[in-house]
């Protein structure tokens, strides 16, 4: 891909929610490829995939109009957890960004957790990678401070009717205006938000979360 203005969100460097659409583009493509596309997995298998928690770390910045290759692998299959690893790399192959994701498979009626090991004779797992973190046991407070409200548009929602993994990270940059270049964030999904819903967004230091009432939504971090 190349990373175009749009990409940079104003600035001239990729940001946090763009470098997630790349990520979960490829995954989706990936997916695709082998027939898992997301009516398959509903028609067939009665499945989706939730996003639980994604880590993110930048080697450096990435500027607008680089041209950037973006490879995707399944990595580890547990429990409810599926893990996936996206590599971001330049044209001579040094690392750019790496993206380490938690995704949950869930019942698409009742939403309930499925074993993500139903799905194992699908994938071809990566058995070499070495993630800087594992995305399932990210750890770090929750903010609670109150910064301001924002109402879920219909814009934000996706495939599954509720809002997109990425849009929680333009939440989280919501929440710290000053930060232009990032080093490394991460995203705990806690509760799917819809559209209609109003989220009281809160920052304390690095941390931010949003909040439905009482209930935590996400929380994440942001490091420079």
């Amino acid at each position: 891909m190349t990373i175009s203005a749009a990409d940079c969100d104003g600035g001239d460097v990729l940001c946090p929610w763009a470098a997630l659409l790349a990520a979960q583009n490829a995954a989706t493509d990936a997916c695709d490829r082998i027939g898992l596309t997301h009516e398959a997995l509903m028609r067939e298998h009665g499945v989706v995939f939730m996003a639980a928690a994604q880590a993110v770390r930048f080697s450096r910045p990435i500027a607008a109009g680089e041209s950037v290759r973006v490879r995707t692998d399944p990595i580890r299959i547990h429990g409810p957890y599926f893990m996936r690893q996206t590599l971001f790399s330049d044209g001579a192959g040094a690392s750019l960004a790496e993206v380490q994701a938690a995704w949950v498979l869930t019942d698409a009626v009742t939403g309930a957790p499925r074993r993500s090991t139903e799905l194992k004779d699908c994938f071809d797992l990566l058995p070499d990678a070495h993630p800087f973190c594992d995305a399932s046991h990210l750890r770090f407070p929750a903010a609670t401070t109150p910064l301001e409200r924002y109402a879920v548009t219909e814009a934000d929602a996706d495939l599954n009717g509720h809002m997109n993994n990425t849009v929680y990270a333009r939440l989280l940059m919501r929440c710290m205006p000053e930060v232009r270049a990032v080093s490394e964030f991460g995203l705990r999904y806690r509760r799917q938000c819809f559209p209609g819903n109003v989220l009281t967004l809160c920052r304390d230091g690095e941390c931010a979360a949003g909040y439905l009432g009482e209930t935590l939504c996400f929380e994440g971090y942001c490091r420079l």
